[in-house]
């Protein structure tokens, strides 16, 4: 799998105030990817996938928040029958649903008791939030900063005669909390 773009390896070398190598910017790549990975699975959402996006809903209520944030447009909602197991029926756009924030994907049902598992099926928006491109510059630097030092990760120590140099290859992979802290808003509630 290949990095979708919530960053570039040149914006995370401006926030690490130093120019990559042609092999660190294939390590940024790396990173990048990760911290996508721990992005969309944090938030439950992913942005810049693939074109087109199916969520189902069971026992929808009269507003339902596309998992995938916004949509740059609805292709269709299927729904079911709550009440007897009927043929998929397709929902008309301003009379059985309405797009009432399609920019942040929430879709209104006024007749939501009629419906007991919905499909909509839409195009995601293709622009990623500026939260989550600040965060995945953040995230992926920190996670790459333990091998861009000057010595390629060897620390030493000294206490008198005695000195001792090493590669500390067990660097916590941890999650700073200002990344949390951006991404918080961006979480879905999820009702298990």
């Amino acid at each position: 799998m290949t990095a979708r773009g919530y960053c570039t390896p040149a914006e995370m070398a401006g926030h690490l105030s130093r120019t990559l190598t042609a092999a660190q910017e294939v390590e940024a790549d790396a990173q990048i990817e990760a911290a996508e990975s721990f992005i969309d699975a944090h938030v439950g959402r992913s942005w810049l996938g693939t074109s087109v996006v199916e969520d189902h809903f069971y026992l929808p209520g009269s507003l339902l928040y596309l998992h995938g944030g916004g949509a740059a447009s609805i292709t269709s909602v299927v729904t079911r029958s709550a009440w007897n197991d009927t043929a998929a029926a397709t929902l008309v756009s301003g009379t059985d649903y309405e797009a009432s924030d399609l920019a942040n994907g929430i879709l209104y049902l006024p007749y939501w008791r009629s419906y007991q598992r919905i499909r909509v099926t839409y195009v995601p928006l293709a622009a990623v939030p500026p939260l989550v491109r600040e965060a995945c510059k953040k995230l992926a630097a920190f996670w790459m900063g333990p091998t861009l030092d000057d010595a390629d990760g060897v620390k030493a120590f000294s206490i008198g005669d005695f000195s001792i140099s090493y590669r500390d290859v067990a660097v916590e992979r941890g999650v700073p909390s200002d990344v949390l802290v951006m991404l918080a808003p961006l979480r879905r509630l999820v009702v298990a």
